[in-house]
């Protein structure tokens, strides 16, 4: 930036990231002694008219990607059936494992599940109409979701750089983060936080084939300008992997709960106290901890908890480690012995 002093003229070039640009600073004139006073550049404020266009064309774009997309994640079906039929009065075991049957890879994951070392069943359970004797409502519908959303899941990102692998195990840590969280620090959102956290990061699913064409400016923006992956989306598309997922859960009608923390996940603290999306911030960093993270190596940003995150959920630092832990060996002790 190049000042020149009032009093004796003088030009003073001053080198570029050596003064705070967000606000005002002053400086003596080395040639004259005077006392000069910069003010911040302000950026330009959006015009309402600007504004609304930039609001169409996002709009148009996430109603573009949501309709045309051809690798759209299906509907889980099963599981949304499942849910509704549980919640109805009434209903019957016979009734369950009938609609599970319907689709029999779903039915052999679920059983498969079921007689995994996570349960620990003795003897082993034979048949879809036992498991829904014997897991109960909240572990039957976590089990057809991970046994559906398995293969919805089993992708890899090349947008992102993440392996079928890697982006399957964070979510199922992030399940298993969420529910163990909302169980011992808001146990009211218990039954929402594993559906939640396995889909939390559905939205990559979503953007991952508009993302490989612009992968080289999603690079840059990561690499350069130091953003984060979910900043460096917004800057490219307008919207975030979080926000267009919410509108894809949204029309598998999920619960609003579950929805809106999913589309605010990153940043929790914009989403009017939705609980469940604390939770699902503190669940996805300590998926994250637990060696569980779907993250590309375009940058070496340390990941952390926010401090406003902590205080909200009422965890204390010594409790991470404890979580993380338990994380690892519930993720571990559920996928050993199911083939995903």
């Amino acid at each position: 930036m190049k000042i020149k002093c009032s009093g004796c003229k003088k030009n003073i070039n001053i080198k570029d990231g050596s003064y705070p640009k967000e606000r005002s600073f002053s400086f003596l004139c080395p040639g004259c002694g005077k006392k000069i006073k910069i003010n911040p550049i302000k950026k330009p404020k959006l015009s309402v008219d600007t504004k609304s266009e930039v609001n169409l064309f996002r709009n148009k774009l996430q109603k573009e990607i949501l309709e045309n997309n051809p690798s759209l994640p299906p509907t889980p079906d099963i599981f949304i059936k499942a849910k509704k039929l549980i919640k109805a009065n009434g209903y019957s075991t016979k009734e369950l494992s009938s609609l599970i049957s319907l689709d029999q890879a779903i039915a052999a994951r679920v059983l498969k599940l079921a007689n995994s070392a996570y349960f620990n069943f003795n003897p082993p359970v034979p048949s879809i109409d036992e498991a829904c004797l014997l897991l109960g409502e909240k572990n039957l519908i976590s089990i057809i979701l991970v046994a559906q959303m398995s293969k919805m899941l089993d992708k890899e990102l090349k947008g992102y750089k993440i392996s079928a692998e890697d982006f399957f195990y964070h979510s199922v840590a992030t399940a298993t983060a969420a529910e163990l969280i909302a169980y011992e620090k808001m146990p009211l959102f218990h039954l929402d936080a594993f559906s939640a956290g396995l889909l939390h990061d559905c939205g990559k699913l979503v953007l991952n084939d508009y993302l490989i064409k612009e992968k080289e400016k999603f690079k840059s923006l990561i690499i350069e300008k130091k953003l984060s992956p979910w900043a460096a989306e917004k800057q490219i598309f307008g919207f975030s992997h979080s926000e267009i997922g919410l509108k894809l859960l949204e029309s598998w009608q999920l619960p609003k709960i579950q929805t809106q923390a999913i589309g605010f996940h990153h940043n929790p603290m914009d989403s009017l106290s939705n609980e469940l999306s604390y939770i699902l911030n503190a669940a996805d960093f300590l998926s994250k901890k637990a060696g569980f993270s779907a993250e590309n190596n375009w940058n070496n940003n340390l990941f952390y908890l926010s401090d406003e995150v902590k205080v909200f959920l009422k965890i204390e630092d010594y409790e991470l480690e404890e979580f993380s832990e338990k994380i690892r060996e519930n993720v571990l002790i559920m996928t050993k012995d199911f083939n995903f």
